[in-house]
């Protein structure tokens, strides 16, 4: 509030200087200094009448916005509410200035309500003129923090991207070349070619995803295959490459899924297969998925350790677990995490 009536009374010094400007336009007009008989006494008359007036009318119309912004009071409520205080206060203001003032220099008495009246139009027609700047400007100021926001949501929605999809598979790549080791010196030469060519998939796979990355961030399955039959190839990858024994049971219209959704629950189900193979020394899971006229119901749950879910921090700066929340409510979705330490998680999603 002091900075608002700082802001104000620095407003209103410089509205002074512009009254003085208009005073003396009039006194030139009017008088000047070869009509009267004491020239500069008048002048300088003239000059205190228009910063006066100047100051507080601008102090007037100024209150009136502060408070209109700050204060729900009904009658300024609106633009019209607004100029007609405005109105008021800038003719009440020049017209007692004009009782003190007018007298000193000629002024007949019998003008000073036309000229109140009419410095009150001009003074409604000057605010509504800021009003609308003032406006323009929070719009731009508006448009500048959603262009900031925008900016960073799609930050981190590349940086999802690239946990969910590049960072995955170059953590199975890693997992492949400690296993393709241990089958070397083992001298297993048919699980090192099978390995080998497992490798090979991965490294394409890394390569395709950077491709699709740049144009539209979306997954190999979900670009080529139905929504159903990219899941489907998805975890026959973790099965084959993990060995994990995953049952599916997809039901419901997969075409009544928007491509934004078949992309959240996506990435959902690579991340909590990921997060299986990494922390959860599971050998089963199970991912349940229905289609429904209520919604979209989706559990992925394992047989695995569990954890304690109250010491889990969604914010703690990876995008595992936040990451998986993030999408889900990007899409209007409620995502949770069930899990007790050795009965396993289940990571359950419903989107109506």
């Amino acid at each position: 509030m002091r900075k608002s009536i700082l802001a104000i009374t620095k407003n209103s010094f410089k509205s002074g200087i512009i009254g003085i400007g208009i005073s003396l336009m009039f006194f030139f007009s009017f008088s000047g200094f070869s009509k009267t008989d004491n020239p500069f006494l008048l002048f300088i008359i003239y000059v205190i009448f228009g910063y006066i007036v100047g100051f507080l009318i601008s102090i007037s119309s100024q209150s009136v916005i502060y408070i209109a912004a700050n204060f729900s009071l009904p009658v300024i409520s609106n633009v019209l509410g607004r100029s007609f205080i405005t109105y008021l206060a800038s003719s009440l203001v020049f017209y007692l200035c004009g009782l003190i003032f007018f007298p000193l220099i000629g002024v007949p008495f019998s003008f000073n309500l036309y000229i109140s009246l009419g410095v009150g139009i001009g003074s409604v027609m000057i605010s509504l003129f800021f009003y609308v700047l003032e406006q323009q400007q929070e719009k731009l100021e508006l448009e500048k923090e959603n262009k900031k926001l925008a900016i960073i949501e799609e930050r981190n929605r590349i940086a999802r991207e690239l946990h969910d999809s590049v960072s995955q598979n170059l953590f199975g790549i890693n997992l492949n070349l400690n296993t393709l080791e241990v089958l070397i010196d083992e001298g297993d030469h048919d699980r090192v070619r099978k390995t080998v060519e497992d490798l090979k998939k991965m490294v394409q796979e890394v390569q395709t995803e950077m491709r699709l990355m740049i144009y539209e961030l979306k997954p190999v399955h979900l670009r080529e295959k139905d929504f159903f039959e990219a899941l489907e190839s998805l975890v026959e990858l973790y099965r084959n490459r993990y060995n994990l024994k995953i049952t599916t049971h997809l039901n419901g219209n997969e075409n009544r899924v928007e491509s934004e959704v078949q992309l959240a629950l996506y990435r959902v189900a690579q991340e909590a297969l990921n997060n299986i193979v990494k922390h959860a020394d599971a050998d089963k899971v199970s991912i349940t998925l229905g289609i429904g006229n209520n919604g979209i119901t989706m559990a992925i749950k394992d047989n695995g350790k569990g954890f304690n879910v109250g010491r889990v921090k969604a914010g703690s700066g990876r995008f595992g677990i936040s990451g998986m929340k993030d999408r889900v409510n990007d899409v209007g979705g409620d995502f949770d995490i069930e899990s007790q330490p050795g009965q396993g998680t289940t990571v359950k999603v419903s989107i109506h």
